[in-house]
């Protein structure tokens, strides 16, 4: 009695596994989320390329470095020791965040969208403008580019060279 029990048991949960694969047609496509938008939602990514932007610089290169000179200054710089990784945070925020989303900006908008475009320019020069008055030599040319993980240092003065014709091509 108790293996005949045994085998109704087993059977009954192989049938219902076998009529939840079965009935699944799209069991194992959970590479697709419905919920994410495919298409490039320029508002919104304008408006958080902004905000983060702005909030990533006034946060921590404002705050460390504020807070770097204030206290270099009432106790000594022994006390409040600034090394590599100090920046690493935001520097990865930066570069991550709003840049790559205000590169996406310039590269995707069509011409009937071109006041985003020439917003998402005039952040992305300021933006660079505020890190080369802060590091000098930054990752500018081949930066916000995915094929690139790791772009190599511009000169600062190139910077400037090329941020000014993008503004101009901004207004």
């Amino acid at each position: 009695m108790k293996s005949y029990k045994n085998k109704a048991i087993k059977i009954l949960c192989l049938t219902m596994f076998m009529a939840t694969m079965l009935g699944c047609d799209d069991f194992l496509n959970i590479n697709d989320d419905p919920n994410v938008s495919t298409q490039l939602n320029l508002p919104n990514t304008l408006g958080f390329a902004q905000v983060s932007l702005t909030s990533n610089l006034l946060e921590a290169f404002n705050t460390n470095a504020g807070s770097f000179t204030r206290m270099w200054y009432t106790t000594g710089i022994r006390d409040y020791d600034q090394n590599q990784g100090t920046y690493s945070t935001s520097w990865t925020d930066i570069y991550a965040g709003p840049l790559a989303d205000l590169q996406i900006i310039i590269d995707e908008t069509s011409e009937q969208d071109s006041g985003y475009s020439g917003i998402a320019r005039l952040l992305k020069a300021y933006g660079f403008s505020i890190l080369t008055d802060l590091f000098g030599d930054v990752p500018y040319f081949e930066a916000a580019n995915p094929e690139i993980p790791f772009a190599d240092l511009d000169n600062g003065a190139s910077i400037y060279t090329d941020l000014l014709p993008q503004i101009d091509l901004a207004i």
